[in-house]
């Protein structure tokens, strides 16, 4: 005879199963934002807009599979640069009431190379780690504040 599933543990995976989708759709639909948008913008005023005029999201929902989530989107999205994923990252961790800051750097070992990434608290959480990030030298930072519910 068959065990039957437990229905509270099922709704708890289905819950969180459609938690992951609904990240994973948020990260593609805001790559997508931010890269259109950097075609016809800057950086700054992509950042003012969309974070000026955002609602904020369930602070607890996704937020460690933000970096994840982000990176498989762009893997879908054509020209989804270093840019254009930190920048949406950091719009998906505003809405969800966390502060980071968006960096720029260039290395000039072996010509010009220019690279964005994405720190919460001074450590690299989209873009590198503390090792590979050391060879650039920061020339940008751009801070973006939690949003606030009804804010």
């Amino acid at each position: 005879m068959r065990a039957q599933a437990n229905p509270a543990r099922q709704n708890g995976s289905l819950r969180g199963a459609l938690r992951a989708l609904g990240l994973l759709g948020a990260a593609f639909f805001w790559v997508i934002r931010v890269r259109w948008g950097l075609w016809f913008g800057s950086l700054t005023d992509l950042q003012t807009r969309y974070t000026q005029q955002l609602r904020s999201d369930t602070p607890s929902i996704g937020a460690k599979r933000i970096p994840q989530a982000v990176r498989l989107a762009a893997a879908f999205v054509p020209g989804a640069s270093c840019l254009t994923q930190a920048l949406a990252a950091q719009i998906l961790f505003a809405r969800r009431g966390i502060s980071s800051v968006l960096h720029i750097g260039v290395e000039n070992a072996q010509g010009f190379k220019a690279h964005a990434w994405l720190e919460i608290e001074d450590q690299p959480i989209l873009g590198g780690t503390v090792e590979s990030l050391a060879k650039y030298s920061r020339i940008a930072a751009h801070p973006c504040p939690p949003l606030i519910a009804g804010h």
